[in-house]
């Protein structure tokens, strides 16, 4: 009977103490994984540079020898104004992502210039690696995401509004106005990556018949959206002067 009772007695302890101790360090654990996980890796120095010209491959960029190291490279120009436009979205979309700006290597942040032109659309899009803080300078601009659950998180941002955009979910921005747009971006990792709604399925090599069943459509629709959204990929719709 002794035994019986310190064997419950021993239970309830585990019960009472030690499991609760297990889950709390358990909880813990996952969320600093999630944390770890949630943007780039922390900087091991105060600061990295990246070097193009090596081609060693890793999980980023490989530091520039420090002694060859200068100023400039930790300045970026490229944004001073917007690339081309787009001719069928009428919008710019001006990077300055690690490759492009390889000071920010290792910093985990990037930046972006959006113009929009009159109707101009920056398409339905998401970025897999980066959440997105989006400042319009010149407004309005409609926007919105959708989250996991396929609702529409949409508003109309006017001058000196600021947006945000969850990392992974869709969003997009457009100018119904009658004068251009224009917002910048802040995106939290070198290298944020964009994939477009449309791109990603219609300008792949997914067979034909999986899309016609997905989407309901027939098999001539589904052939020229290919060959629209694969002409999108390769540059051909992009051939207007940025103005």
């Amino acid at each position: 009977m002794a035994c019986t009772t310190g064997a419950r007695s021993t239970q309830r302890y585990y019960s009472a103490v030690i499991l609760p101790k297990f889950l709390l360090v358990a909880v813990v654990a996952i969320i600093g994984v999630t944390m770890v996980m949630a943007a780039d890796p922390d900087p091991l120095q105060g600061f990295c540079v990246g070097d193009l010209t090596s081609n060693i491959t890793l999980n980023g960029l490989v530091c520039k020898n420090p002694a060859q190291v200068t100023p400039s490279d930790f300045i970026y120009t490229g944004l001073e104004k917007p690339l081309a436009f787009n001719k069928f979205y009428r919008n710019s979309v001006n990077t300055a992502f690690v490759m492009a700006f390889p000071g920010i290597n290792t910093q985990g942040i990037s930046m972006a210039r959006l113009d929009y032109l009159p109707q101009g659309l920056n398409v339905p899009h998401w970025h897999p690696r980066a959440s997105e803080v989006l400042f319009v300078v010149n407004g309005p601009l409609e926007v919105g995401f959708v989250d996991e659950n396929n609702f529409l998180w949409a508003n109309t941002l006017q001058t000196g509004d600021i947006t945000i955009f969850p990392r992974g979910l869709v969003h997009f921005q457009y100018n119904n106005g009658s004068t251009n747009a224009l917002a910048i971006a802040a995106l939290s990792s070198q290298n944020p990556g964009r994939q477009n709604s449309g791109n990603s399925v219609f300008g792949t090599d997914i067979p034909n018949i999986i899309l016609e069943k997905t989407f309901n459509l027939s098999p001539e629709v589904v052939v020229e959206l290919k060959k629209f959204f694969k002409s999108q990929a390769q540059g051909k719709g992009i051939n207007e002067e940025a103005t």
